[in-house]
């Protein structure tokens, strides 16, 4: 099950995510409290040998200084947590992940529909995730996405969730709605400061629970 740990701020918040074994670490390159700088992420590279694949997170900003940033970061994957639609995959060639929010009162005609334009788009990004926030913020809120929006999606199409999530809750989630991966960046931290024990226990406790899923007895043989 691939595991984000996102809003990493520090070159030890980078050695924990890989001391948890996540699968990709997250850098926020927008305007947040948790937001590093390109050269920041770059050197988390030449510090930390062979890392998990390195996200950048950005939101609104155009192809040119998208494809900038994933240059001066030297990331694997780039994070669309804005607004952007389907239109500027045409523009970026390079690893993506896209991050959907959606609005109070979204159906779940209009939330599938908006999935399926992203990944079934002829560029589409390697992931979407699915979001919770409130309007006009772009994610890291500790908000879950709606649950009944993310149930009708996710037994359509293979999502990322994210959103609300933290080791308490994270198993629940996986059990409920069998998404293909998780994110955190809120429900890693203690008082503002990423922890390492619950950066170890969400990717234990997801990683526990996808496996639950996935198992397949046979009859009489429980």
């Amino acid at each position: 099950m691939f595991v984000k740990l996102c809003g990493l701020r520090t070159i030890e918040d980078a050695r924990g995510a890989i001391a948890a074994e996540a699968s990709a670490l997250g850098f926020i390159l927008a305007e947040s409290k948790r937001q590093v700088t390109p050269e920041f992420v770059a050197r988390v590279r030449e510090e930390i040998p062979n890392p998990p694949t390195i996200v950048g997170v950005t939101v609104n900003l155009s192809p040119y200084e998208n494809t900038q940033i994933f240059k001066q970061a030297r990331l694997d994957m780039l994070q669309l947590s804005g607004d952007e639609g389907t239109e500027i995959l045409y523009e970026l060639d390079m690893p993506l992940i896209k991050s959907l929010r959606f609005p109070e009162g979204t159906t779940v005609d209009a939330a599938c529909a908006e999935v399926d334009a992203w990944l079934n788009h002829a560029h589409a990004p390697e992931i979407v995730m699915v979001d919770g926030a409130p309007a006009g913020q772009y994610g890291g809120t500790g908000h879950r996405a709606d649950a009944r929006l993310v149930g009708e999606i996710s037994v359509r199409y293979p999502i990322v969730l994210a959103g609300g999530l933290n080791p308490d809750n994270v198993a629940d989630a996986i059990r409920q709605f069998n998404p293909v991966g998780v994110d955190t960046a809120s429900g890693t931290e203690f008082d503002g400061t990423k922890s390492l024990e619950k950066m170890k226990a969400f990717v234990t406790n997801a990683r526990d629970a996808w496996l639950g899923t996935q198992s397949t007895l046979t009859p009489g043989l429980r």
